[in-house]
């Protein structure tokens, strides 16, 4: 028998195969499940009419059991590829998460429901403590996060929660990603995913409490709690050894937290020249304290060794980024104090004059001070550039272009590169929409400019890849600063830009269908084989830049309109089956080389199966649960008026307002607090309130149920009434019209309250 050690992910590894070979087929198995579970996805949210709701179930109970099953097959036939059976292991999880969301659209329940995330929460946590396997936990992590977020704050309807509810919700999910965070920081167990999502999840939780027009009562506390745990932090990160990987991400939020502070200060003392004389004090005192911080910690000298140095450059990215943010907040609002207008030209002058020449051609000075004068006065010429002189700007451009050498910071030479391109869309939108250029139309313009930061882009990639070329390996990922040669630096960015470029030409052709799945079909064909290619390069950067892009653009195809959801299904399925047919024969024609490390499957097999068993009973159980109310309830119509948004899961769907959802009731109901009150049939047919209810078990006065009353469960949304009917689901494509026409809801109300929305009609 395996110890439940040999489950860790450090065995887990075992299960890869060697060599790029072995990469390359890891990865094919990869995207082609992930192709074949988007178009899952995406046929179920299409909602297609062409097959019966029975169906529609049977294939979804019969693709849990599928991908179950072939899970087993591979782990008991091919021992040398688990890794397929533990990614079908996975994908059968997710496909149960599938059938609970046809459900709720078989049945129109509330789309994106909380209570679907937290039966799919269910499985998915006993997988990840059964098996240990990192994709268990991330997406237990993110069904968890979903399931708070849609609890908050609905889809389909706006829950009045208070701001002290609200904060306490918030707290408490800081305090959850902390302990997250905490136990994976010092190896209480390892998953470095988990590791990362607390830590940044943590920060966007807790941030939104320093706030005090929206915390007003609690703001001044957390805002001294955040900067004593972000103090905490960055003594970790320079001196404990600690949040290997996660100091960009501290500074970020550091940053982000000190912007907040500085907008509040803004907002409360915008006429105050004092206030703007103590941020430029500050952003001073930022930076010298920073130097001398340095200082004091490189006291050791260049045995220090390398992590240290580049934590340290870490640290330096924000006080400079912070920095320069503040000093040019505070100049911005000093200058417009003295002449009542937006300081265009005179920031642009000072900017270029005294922040960015002096430090780029004179080698003198504070590395760290040199950095944050041209950070600040970069961000100043992007300000400035809005109003000034388009000639003005291209001249800056070939400058900062020309002196882009003298740039020592790798922090600040990527920041040099963003702004160049937005100087540059800066420039063209202003030249379009003033006339000049004329003879192009409007909707050309913008993806005429992406078009050019493609190519753009591409050639400097290109251009900078040619010092690589002569077989002398790209530099480790890790590398920052002065140890990151400018070629490198100008790789990354160029890859990164130049697939955005290219990823926002994918949707700006809606209005040509044609030239739309051209673009859409380069774009995926490009985009794998730059992820082969740097892959089999050995290039860390640019193939984890590949993926993050792979599936963003995966993810957005399910909210893009121009081709249908159905359509894009098939193709999706024909693509996964490809990829992973493509990966196996690569696998087969190698041979079993791989160690022979059983799969989680085969492991754990007594554990797993009565899981499956209880996911199978779960679908079962709802969908019998919502035909039992269809055969045994009363058919009831409601007045209602509707909306069209499109659900995480479950596809278009129309939001439906109930005239019934807000009733004379003289209680004070909290969010979510249960009422059931009773309606009676009009002369029209139409069900409304009677002014009856029962509330914690009695009725408002004395009441006996007539033949044709129903009582009907309702819950406060803190204002009105929600009945969890307010979905209901329709074809892709087919709201707007629906919207137009439709003015009564037919509901099937059973004895105990319980609702289920059957359809929506004009009459």
């Amino acid at each position: 028998m395996i110890s439940d050690g040999a489950l860790s992910e450090k065995a887990l590894l075992q299960n890869k195969m060697s060599g790029v070979a072995g990469r390359l087929i890891t990865l094919g198995y990869i995207l082609g499940i992930s192709l074949i579970l988007a178009a899952v996805v995406y046929f179920f949210a299409a909602n297609w009419r062409g097959m019966p709701r029975y169906g529609k179930i049977a294939l979804s109970i019969g693709l849990i059991i599928l991908f179950y099953s072939l899970s087993f097959i591979f782990a008991r036939a091919m021992r040398q590829r688990a890794l397929l059976s533990d990614l079908l292991l996975f994908g059968g999880c997710v496909s149960f998460g599938v059938g609970l969301a046809l459900l709720g659209q078989l049945y129109n329940a509330h789309a994106d429901s909380y209570l679907l995330f937290l039966v799919w929460l269910a499985p998915a946590l006993l997988f990840s403590l059964i098996t240990r396997y990192q994709p268990f936990y991330v997406l237990s992590y993110i069904l968890f996060h979903l399931a708070a977020w849609f609890f908050l704050w609905p889809s389909s309807h706006l829950l009045h929660w208070g701001s002290d509810r609200l904060f306490a919700a918030l707290l408490l999910l800081a305090a959850i990603n902390a302990a997250i965070f905490l136990v994976t920081e010092f190896s209480v167990f390892e998953s470095p995913p988990l590791r990362f999502l607390g830590f940044t999840a943590f920060h966007l939780a807790l941030i939104p409490l320093t706030v005090s027009s929206v915390f007003p009562r609690y703001a001044g506390v957390m805002t001294a709690l955040y900067a004593a745990v972000a103090a905490w932090l960055f003594y970790l990160l320079l001196k404990k050894n600690a949040l290997r990987g996660l100091s960009g991400l501290l500074s970020c939020a550091a940053t982000l937290f000190l912007i907040v502070k500085f907008a509040e200060l803004v907002m409360r003392y915008s006429r105050s020249v004092l206030i703007y004389l103590a941020v430029l004090l500050f952003a001073a005192l930022l930076v010298a304290g920073n130097v001398l911080l340095l200082k004091y910690l490189n006291r050791g000298g260049p045995e220090a060794g390398k992590g240290a140095r580049n934590r340290h450059r870490a640290f330096t990215a924000f006080i400079t980024f912070a920095a320069s943010l503040l000093a040019v907040g505070a100049i911005v609002g000093l200058i417009s104090l003295y002449t009542y207008r937006f300081p265009a030209y005179p920031l642009f002058l000072i900017a270029v004059i005294i922040f960015i020449l002096p430090p780029l051609l004179i080698d003198k000075g504070d590395t760290t001070v040199r950095s944050t004068l041209v950070c600040t006065g970069l961000l100043a010429v992007l300000i400035a550039s809005l109003e000034i002189h388009s000639l003005l700007v291209a001249g800056f451009l070939v400058a900062i272009i020309a002196l882009h050498r003298r740039i020592e910071s790798g922090a600040v030479f990527s920041f040099a590169y963003l702004s160049v391109h937005l100087l540059l869309f800066i420039t063209a939108y202003k030249l379009f929409s003033t006339g000049f250029l004329f003879f192009y139309r409007n909707h050309d313009v913008i993806p005429a400019l992406f078009t050019c930061y493609l190519l753009l882009n591409a050639g400097v990639y290109l251009l900078a890849s040619r010092p690589w070329r002569a077989g002398a390996s790209a530099p480790a990922g890790g590398t920052a600063g002065r140890d990151l040669p400018h070629a490198a630096l100008l790789l990354r960015n160029s890859a990164f830009f130049g697939l955005l470029s290219f990823f926002v030409l994918t949707f700006l052709f809606a209005h040509a269908l044609s030239v739309h799945y051209t673009v859409n079909a380069l774009f995926f064909i490009a985009l794998t084989a730059f992820l082969l290619w740097a892959l089999q390069r050995d290039r860390a950067a640019e193939y984890k830049l590949g993926l993050l892009f792979w599936f963003a653009f995966l993810g957005y195809k399910y909210y893009e309109l121009a081709w249908r959801l159905l359509h894009k299904s098939i193709a999706l399925l024909i693509l996964g089956l490809a990829f992973c047919a493509a990966a196996y024969l690569f696998d087969y024609a190698r041979g079993a080389r791989g160690a022979a490390v059983p799969a989680l499957f085969s492991v754990k097999l007594s554990l797993i199966l009565p899981l499956i068993a209880l996911q199978l009973l779960i679908v079962g159980f709802q969908a019998a649960k919502s035909e039992y109310l269809l055969a045994h309830s009363t058919l009831v119509k409601l007045e209602l008026h509707p909306v069209d948004p499109r659900s995480l899961l479950q596809g278009d769907y129309i939001v439906l307002g109930y005239t019934i959802a807000s009733p004379d009731l003289p209680l004070k109901l909290q969010p979510l607090e249960k009422v059931q009150i009773v309606l009676a049939p009009g002369s029209d047919g139409v069900y409304r309130y009677t002014g009856v209810y029962r509330y914690k078990g009695k009725f408002n006065r004395e009441y006996e149920r007539s033949g044709d009353e129903v009582l009907i469960t309702g819950r406060s949304d803190g204002g009105g009434l929600i009945f969890g009917i307010e979905s209901y689901f329709i074809p892709e494509g087919s709201g707007r019209e629906l919207e137009q026409t439709i003015n009564y809801a037919y509901v099937r109300v059973a004895g105990n309250g319980a609702s289920l929305l059957v359809e929506v009609a004009e009459e």
